[in-house]
Protein backbone atom coordinates (compact mmCIF):
# COMPACT_ATOMS: atom_id res chain seq x y z
CA UNK A 1 0.00 0.00 0.00
CA UNK A 2 1.50 3.14 -0.93
CA UNK A 3 -0.30 5.03 1.63
CA UNK A 4 2.41 3.51 4.30
CA UNK A 5 5.39 5.34 2.29
CA UNK A 6 3.41 8.96 3.00
CA UNK A 7 5.07 10.99 5.69
CA UNK A 8 2.54 11.52 8.75
CA UNK A 9 0.33 8.52 7.87
CA UNK A 10 -0.10 7.25 11.27
CA UNK A 11 0.10 2.92 11.04
CA UNK A 12 -3.08 2.88 13.33
CA UNK A 13 -5.05 5.44 11.26
CA UNK A 14 -4.27 3.55 7.72
CA UNK A 15 -5.08 0.16 9.66
CA UNK A 16 -8.48 1.55 10.71
CA UNK A 17 -9.04 3.37 7.25
CA UNK A 18 -8.95 -0.02 6.15
CA UNK A 19 -11.05 -1.90 8.95
CA UNK A 20 -14.57 -1.91 6.81
CA UNK A 21 -17.24 -1.28 9.28
CA UNK A 22 -20.33 -0.23 6.81
CA UNK A 23 -21.71 -1.96 3.92
CA UNK A 24 -24.08 0.36 1.54
CA UNK A 25 -26.12 -1.70 -0.45
CA UNK A 26 -27.53 0.29 -3.22
CA UNK A 27 -24.51 1.82 -5.24
CA UNK A 28 -24.90 0.01 -8.40
CA UNK A 29 -28.83 -1.40 -9.49
CA UNK A 30 -31.39 -2.46 -7.48
CA UNK A 31 -30.20 -4.60 -4.69
CA UNK A 32 -32.98 -6.84 -4.18
CA UNK A 33 -32.60 -7.97 -7.83
CA UNK A 34 -29.48 -10.05 -6.37
CA UNK A 35 -30.18 -13.65 -6.00
CA UNK A 36 -27.82 -13.85 -2.78
CA UNK A 37 -28.81 -11.27 -1.06
CA UNK A 38 -30.19 -12.75 2.11
CA UNK A 39 -26.82 -14.21 2.19
CA UNK A 40 -24.68 -11.51 1.59
CA UNK A 41 -26.29 -9.17 4.17
CA UNK A 42 -25.66 -12.29 7.07
CA UNK A 43 -22.32 -12.75 5.97
CA UNK A 44 -21.78 -8.55 6.38
CA UNK A 45 -23.55 -8.84 9.73
CA UNK A 46 -21.56 -12.40 10.78
CA UNK A 47 -18.25 -10.02 10.01
CA UNK A 48 -19.60 -7.05 12.32
CA UNK A 49 -20.52 -5.11 9.33
CA UNK A 50 -23.41 -2.58 9.20
CA UNK A 51 -25.77 -2.79 6.36
CA UNK A 52 -27.70 -0.32 4.61
CA UNK A 53 -29.82 -1.31 1.71
CA UNK A 54 -31.66 1.65 -0.21
CA UNK A 55 -34.42 0.27 -2.82
CA UNK A 56 -37.74 1.43 -5.19
CA UNK A 57 -40.04 -0.93 -3.91
CA UNK A 58 -40.82 -2.32 -7.00
CA UNK A 59 -40.30 -6.08 -5.95
CA UNK A 60 -41.87 -6.52 -3.21
CA UNK A 61 -42.10 -10.79 -2.92
CA UNK A 62 -38.09 -10.05 -2.54
CA UNK A 63 -38.67 -7.42 -0.28
CA UNK A 64 -41.13 -9.41 1.58
CA UNK A 65 -38.31 -12.74 1.64
CA UNK A 66 -35.58 -10.25 2.91
CA UNK A 67 -33.49 -10.82 5.84
CA UNK A 68 -33.02 -8.42 8.59
CA UNK A 69 -30.96 -5.13 7.62
CA UNK A 70 -29.47 -2.40 9.95
CA UNK A 71 -31.05 0.15 7.96
CA UNK A 72 -33.37 -0.12 4.83
CA UNK A 73 -34.94 2.76 3.07
CA UNK A 74 -37.39 2.97 0.59
CA UNK A 75 -36.55 5.80 -2.60
CA UNK A 76 -39.59 7.76 -2.90
CA UNK A 77 -39.02 9.69 -6.55
CA UNK A 78 -42.99 10.70 -6.73
CA UNK A 79 -46.11 11.65 -4.44
CA UNK A 80 -48.49 10.51 -7.04
CA UNK A 81 -48.13 7.75 -9.80
CA UNK A 82 -47.72 10.04 -12.67
CA UNK A 83 -44.98 12.16 -10.83
CA UNK A 84 -43.59 8.84 -9.89
CA UNK A 85 -43.98 7.18 -13.89
CA UNK A 86 -42.30 10.36 -15.31
CA UNK A 87 -39.50 10.17 -13.03
CA UNK A 88 -38.71 6.56 -12.64
CA UNK A 89 -39.91 5.32 -16.04
CA UNK A 90 -40.56 2.12 -14.80
CA UNK A 91 -40.43 -1.07 -16.70
CA UNK A 92 -43.32 -2.37 -15.34
CA UNK A 93 -46.61 -1.19 -15.72
CA UNK A 94 -47.90 -2.14 -12.24
CA UNK A 95 -45.11 -0.21 -10.57
CA UNK A 96 -47.56 2.00 -8.44
CA UNK A 97 -49.29 -1.34 -7.10
CA UNK A 98 -45.61 -2.98 -6.26
CA UNK A 99 -44.42 0.41 -4.87
CA UNK A 100 -47.20 0.76 -2.47
CA UNK A 101 -46.98 -2.93 -1.20
CA UNK A 102 -43.71 -2.34 -0.50
CA UNK A 103 -44.72 0.24 1.86
CA UNK A 104 -47.23 -2.12 3.66
CA UNK A 105 -44.14 -4.41 4.14
CA UNK A 106 -41.71 -2.21 5.25
CA UNK A 107 -44.22 -1.14 8.38
CA UNK A 108 -44.42 -4.64 9.10
CA UNK A 109 -40.40 -5.42 8.89
CA UNK A 110 -38.46 -5.26 12.38
CA UNK A 111 -35.16 -3.30 10.25
CA UNK A 112 -34.83 0.47 11.40
CA UNK A 113 -36.66 2.80 7.83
Amino acid sequence: NTMRDVRGVKPERLKQAQTVRHCDLSLVGEPLMYPNINSYIRHMHYRGISTWMYHTGIHPKELERLTTTTQLVLSVCGPTRQLMNDIVQSVYDDFWERFQASLEIMARKPHRT
